[in-house]
């Protein structure tokens, strides 16, 4: 019997005379033995979150513009990211430990870059949200870490 987690298949850790229980509690894959009740945790719906951080976006930034006081954009900043991660609360309540990271930087025309590398397990997800106007840009990243 054999199956996948992350894409990388997995195999049978037990010897043949090994019960079947035991085969299923174990399974094997090139980084190690993982439970079996892992492999069918439950994971955070991401589709629900994208939809709700376009609204949250577009409802609380529109027409707002870039300021030069760092309170009013710092206020702003929390308030996106308290907004976002009770979205996420309301989604999936239990299981998961959730990050959100909010940016808001003055619009001037320029270009920008940002790279990431994750190690995620099962369950794990990442969601990107931008939103643009003439005065400012914001890009959210909520993290859905399974406990």
């Amino acid at each position: 019997m054999s199956s996948t987690l992350q894409g990388r298949p997995l195999s049978r850790t037990a010897s043949s005379s090994a019960s079947s229980s035991q085969a299923q509690q174990q399974r094997s894959t090139s980084r190690g033995v993982v439970s079996s009740s892992n492999m069918h945790a439950k994971t955070f719906d991401s589709s629900k979150l994208k939809v709700q951080l376009h609204k949250v976006l577009h409802s609380r930034l529109a027409g707002v513009a870039w300021e030069r006081d760092k309170e009013k954009m710092k206020a702003v900043n929390r308030d996106i990211a308290d907004n976002v991660k009770s979205r996420m609360i309301e989604i999936e309540p239990k299981g998961f430990k959730y990050l959100v990271q909010v940016q808001l930087s003055e619009n001037k025309g320029q270009g920008g870059r940002a790279d990431a590398a994750y190690h995620w397990e099962e369950g794990d997800v990442v969601i990107h949200e931008m939103y643009a106007n003439n005065d400012l840009i914001a890009t959210v990243t909520a993290y859905a870490i399974r406990t």
